[in-house]
């Protein structure tokens, strides 16, 4: 018949199941080391030579979408514990691989703004509008219009993030 056996006497390491695993463990303990380990494991785009192949698009793009929701969680970890240079580092690897993360910017824009970078803050907003008019032909939201105008003005008060609120 016409099988394959991989593996048949020892177990098999597969890397996208390691990555979920390890997702699911970090969102479960809330440690930013089971976080970085997560997102290690991230190997990049799926089977990146089979792009017309339909089975593989959209595990592609929920693994994708699963790694840069761990970065914007750690970051909100990081966010919560104070750490605002460790979650900025990691929201910026975020915004480089998803221009177009809204939420991403705007948690950037926050850390930015508590960790006393208001300029930064500020042309991290002008960054997500240039990339969303580029690309979309869009303006940012009103909640990152809101924190812009709020960090602009000088009466930006911190709140608590939504990323820190709900792990997606």
């Amino acid at each position: 018949d016409d099988s394959l056996v991989l593996c048949p006497r020892g177990s098999l390491w597969v890397d996208v199941d390691a990555f979920e695993a390890a997702a699911t463990s970090a969102r479960r303990s809330r440690d930013p080391a089971a976080y970085a380990a997560a997102i290690e494991l991230y190997a990049g785009e799926l089977l990146p030579g089979d792009r017309y192949e339909e089975w593989t698009e959209g595990r592609r793009v929920e693994l994708r979408q699963l790694y840069l929701a761990l970065l914007t969680e750690v970051a909100a970890l990081y966010e919560e514990r104070g750490e605002y240079g460790k979650g900025i580092e990691v929201l910026r690897r975020a915004v480089s691989e998803e221009p177009l993360g809204e939420e991403a910017h705007a948690a950037l824009m926050r850390l930015y703004a508590l960790s006393g970078q208001r300029q930064e803050a500020i042309l991290q907003y002008e960054r997500l509008r240039n990339s969303l008019s580029l690309e979309l032909g869009a303006e940012p939201g009103a909640e990152s219009r809101r924190l812009y105008e709020e960090i602009r003005a000088g009466s930006f008060i911190a709140t608590p993030s939504p990323s820190a609120r709900r792990p997606s």
